[in-house]
């Protein structure tokens, strides 16, 4: 992983317990706006910080199974050497999966149905599948 990469998964690990610690604070809770506005942020922040859980504890499993794979045993060594082909296909799209979250939403998509009359209709079809993802409602085409 590039440093630059790391370091902005880093920052954003950081800022998720940053706004965790503040939707505690009674003084955060007595502001709605301000405990709405960091629930959202929490709500889009909080997916990221757990692929890059996942990646990290993955870079431990694939640690340890780089030792298995040089061991003296030749069943052992099979098996890491296994275990190293799966986890390095998985980290390889754990790191993707990384790179796309990164991506700031573009505020001009519009969300699912969020829109109304005309303006709906347009971005329905222009935008979104058949079936939406966030949803089981068709739409029309």
């Amino acid at each position: 992983m590039k440093e630059s990469i790391r370091f902005k998964l880093e920052s954003v690990r950081d800022r998720f317990e940053e706004i965790s610690g503040l939707l505690a604070d009674p003084d955060v809770i007595a502001d709605q706006n301000k405990f709405r506005d960091l629930s959202k942020e929490y709500s889009r922040v909080e997916p990221i910080v757990k692929l890059f859980a996942e990646f990290e504890t993955l870079d431990s499993d694939i640690a340890a199974a780089e030792e298995m794979a040089n061991d003296k045993d030749e069943e052992v060594r099979a098996m890491g050497q296994e275990e190293l082909e799966v986890l390095a296909a998985r980290r390889e799209d754990l790191l993707l999966e990384l790179q796309k979250s990164l991506i700031p939403p573009d505020p001009t998509m519009p969300m699912c149905s969020s829109r109304s009359g005309p303006a709906r209709a347009v971005t329905r079809r222009r935008y979104l599948p058949a079936t939406c993802s966030g949803c089981t409602a068709s739409l029309p085409k």
